[in-house]
């Protein structure tokens, strides 16, 4: 298999074998990272979770968990609910303090969310927010207040296509002012060409240095060098 993935690189320009050649080993690095974190996650059993090519990979979702726990996480705000929600939950359940607050756009998505919450009885530990999009992000009408935000997780709204690239950037010059000073701020799809401007932006505009992870995110966490 090597072999034959070699070969055919070869026949590339040298420019576009660099390219292929570390792609190659993203999605390798990744592959790796997911399987792992599947061991990891094991560790906080429930009921079957159904996972789309939509859900968050299981590095992201691990790195989320991991930021709870080693930060002591209190307030957790997530943009776009799912596994990710349930994990949390678990944890937070787990550990006796913490709550997430998810956003979701839509309604259908968000009522499976919330009955996967009730049938695990995590719902003290989560709420599901539906927010429906207005001009591309979610209503700010339907959002709770917040304070002390100690970890953003962003992973909504869809941003696959073409003309909605940039619509998860919203999300941090929103809750800026209400993120606590140490918190940490994940991006998940980190590695699409509008996540990427994203994160330029963010980096300009609110100071803050993010690393892109193999697991297919972004993360500004304390002492990121």
């Amino acid at each position: 298999m090597a072999i034959a993935i070699l070969s055919r690189l070869a026949q590339l320009p040298m420019r576009k074998q660099l390219s292929r050649f570390r792609e190659r080993v993203r999605l390798f690095e990744a592959n790796a990272g997911d399987s792992m974190a599947i061991q990891a996650l094991s560790a906080l059993p429930g009921p079957f979770l159904p996972w789309t090519s939509f859900s968050m990979r299981p590095a992201a979702i691990l790195a989320i968990l991991s930021d709870i726990e080693v930060y002591d996480r209190q307030v957790i705000v997530e943009c776009g609910s799912g596994n990710s929600t349930i994990y949390a939950a678990r944890l937070c359940a787990l550990r006796g303090r913490g709550h997430i607050t998810t956003l979701e756009h839509d309604a259908r998505w968000a009522g499976l969310t919330e009955r996967y919450l009730e049938r695990e009885g995590l719902t003290q530990w989560a709420q599901v927010v539906h927010a429906p999009l207005n001009q591309g992000w979610y209503d700010a009408t339907t959002i709770p207040p917040m304070a002390a935000i100690d970890l953003l997780v962003v992973d909504g709204p869809p941003a696959w296509a073409r003309h909605s690239r940039e619509a998860r950037a919203p999300a941090l010059d929103y809750f800026a002012g209400t993120l606590a000073d140490d918190a940490t701020v994940i991006l998940d799809d980190g590695w699409r060409r509008g996540e990427r401007k994203v994160v330029e932006r963010w980096t300009i505009r609110h100071r803050r240095a993010f690393r892109r992870e193999p697991g297919g995110f972004a993360i500004s966490a304390p002492r990121v060098t």
